[in-house]
């Protein structure tokens, strides 16, 4: 299984991710990252008139270096 710094290596991550595939790079149930973006924990941004998260791939590494999960 690819790490996630060997899936952005690889650029198969696109710049905005929706909750599930968030979700899995983080290994998260989407209710938990849900909650975190509700929170404030990970930014997130609405998009169209149902108003889906989306998160940028910037915030993604902004939390994976401010919680040690891997260095970069």
């Amino acid at each position: 299984m690819a790490t996630a710094q060997q899936v952005i290596e690889e650029e198969t991550i696109p710049r905005m991710l929706r909750v599930g595939e968030m979700a899995r790079v983080l290994h998260v149930h989407p209710d938990t990252l849900r909650k975190w973006s509700g929170s404030g924990l990970i930014p997130s941004c609405r998009i169209g008139s149902r108003q889906d998260r989306r998160f940028l791939l910037n915030d993604l590494m902004d939390y994976l270096r401010s919680n040690s999960i891997t260095k970069f």
